[in-house]
């Protein structure tokens, strides 16, 4: 991949600029170009993971449009030897970076809770009925998958949809409606929960799967 032989270059340039022949020859402005070098590999990053993210969410472009604004003006102050302007553009420009970097964060765990966590607790209230124990495993082991991703990319956010289509059609076996699913997710959540909310259709599948029992009323 192009990021993995910059990042090769980066290490190797590195390398040099440590060496003691490096030390007595290399300017400060070619020290300022290497160190560009692992930031324009950030920023390729959040291009890369913007475009991934941009299928599902309008994003924002405030901190986007600042990092072409810093490296925009990093690019004529080298023109123009102008080394602590180089340095402060710099500096602020991967604040910028680690500021995009928590943005899209937090875009990818608000994707995440939306479309997993009504499916995931709804499983978990119905799982002393459910027959099929390979699925609820397979469900199992995609919902730890995706909770250990910090950051989503294209095979993570196939993941989810893989979790939410699994979850569908599993639920979809139980014959609830949408009413049954509410009722069902609000009591195994310790939400308050009135007989006038209880619909008939919710009552005859409580009876089928011999749920009444299990429910108690508390005034």
């Amino acid at each position: 991949m192009l990021i993995d032989d910059i990042n090769y270059s980066i290490k190797q340039g590195n390398k040099y600029l440590n060496s003691k022949v490096a030390k007595e020859n290399v300017s400060d402005l070619e020290r300022i170009q290497i160190d560009l070098s692992p930031i324009i590999v950030n920023v390729m990053k959040l291009y890369a993971q913007r475009n991934v993210y941009e299928k599902f969410e309008d994003l924002d472009e405030d901190n986007i449009k600042s990092i072409r604004a810093y490296l925009a003006s990093i690019r004529k102050d080298i023109d123009m030897d102008k080394t602590d302007t180089i340095i402060n553009n710099m500096v602020q420009l991967q604040n910028r970076i680690l500021e995009e970097k928590k943005y899209l964060t937090q875009i990818w765990r608000n994707y995440k809770n939306e479309r997993i966590s009504s499916y995931a607790n709804l499983i978990k209230a119905l799982t002393n009925i459910i027959d099929d124990g390979k699925l609820l495993d397979e469900l199992g082991t995609l919902k730890t998958n995706i909770d250990k991703a910090e950051v989503g990319n294209d095979k993570e956010i196939d993941l989810v949809a893989e979790y939410v289509n699994k979850s569908k059609a599993l639920i979809k076996t139980l014959s609830l409606d949408e009413e049954t699913e509410e009722f069902v997710v609000n009591i195994t959540s310790g939400e308050d929960v009135s007989l006038a909310d209880v619909k008939e259709s919710t009552m005859n599948w409580l009876k089928d799967h011999k749920l009444l029992a299990r429910i108690k009323l508390v005034i």
